[in-house]
């Protein structure tokens, strides 16, 4: 990609500690955009003690740095800052979620139905590989899927997915304030701006999560109802 082209789809990588895995995932990346030159691949790393953004520089990604301890949510500010294409796209550095979805994560932007899309691991069609997800984290997504219903008259299936896309011109970067569940806040500003919202069913394979389930439905909960009230999630 030449410096001074523009790419169509920036693709963001908030990672931390990810040296195992960066790698091969900026190379999937590479190989499965079909038009790389149109693709600019961001990695912010958080802080991580490892040799994640020396790999990722080395593997052709443009790598940006937020102090550890600042959370998701800064991660994700920070992509959003620097990118420079007209849809963006956020994906784990783990490889929890497969790059091959990408493609049809910007699908529907590039063409015009859509301003979000999702990629669900509940929705049919989906595959969610054994142990992904534990049971506690089926049924908050359940709840906060029917909370999401009666609030919004919207079906979303996946509240808390960690894999979506984004027209620019819907998201200011400074609106990414949440540090623990960005992803979430920003599918709920979706839902209160009565964005185009799509979802696509997606294969998920993550680690076990560290996050604590009620706790994290409760800030789901709490999200939820403040969005609805106008409040900014």
């Amino acid at each position: 990609m030449g410096n001074q082209a523009r790419p169509s789809i920036s693709i963001i990588i908030p990672t931390l500690d990810e040296e195992l895995s960066i790698g091969f995932l900026i190379k999937q990346i590479q190989q499965v955009m079909k038009e790389p030159e149109d693709t600019e691949i961001i990695v912010v790393d958080g802080g991580s003690i490892d040799r994640t953004a020396e790999i990722a520089r080395n593997f052709g990604a443009k790598v940006e740095v937020v102090p550890r301890g600042h959370g998701l949510g800064s991660a994700m500010r920070l992509g959003a800052e620097s990118a420079r294409g007209s849809i963006l796209v956020f994906i784990g550095g783990d490889l929890a979620y497969n790059p091959f979805e990408i493609p049809g994560l910007a699908e529907p932007i590039l063409a015009g139905s859509a301003d979000l899309v999702l990629g669900s691991r509940f929705m049919k069609g989906s595959v969610t590989h054994a142990g992904a997800v534990a049971v506690t984290g089926r049924l908050a997504a359940t709840f906060l899927s029917y909370l999401a219903l009666i609030l919004f008259r919207r079906k979303i299936t996946d509240l808390t997915t960690s894999l979506l896309a984004i027209r620019r011109e819907a998201l200011t970067s400074t609106e990414i304030i949440e540090q623990q569940q960005p992803f979430t806040q920003l599918i709920l500003l979706g839902l209160q701006r009565r964005l185009r919202i799509r979802e696509i069913p997606v294969t998920y394979g993550a680690r076990p999560s560290k996050a604590r389930p009620v706790h994290k439905l409760w800030q789901s909960f709490l999200s939820l109802f403040k969005a609805r009230l106008g409040v900014a999630p």
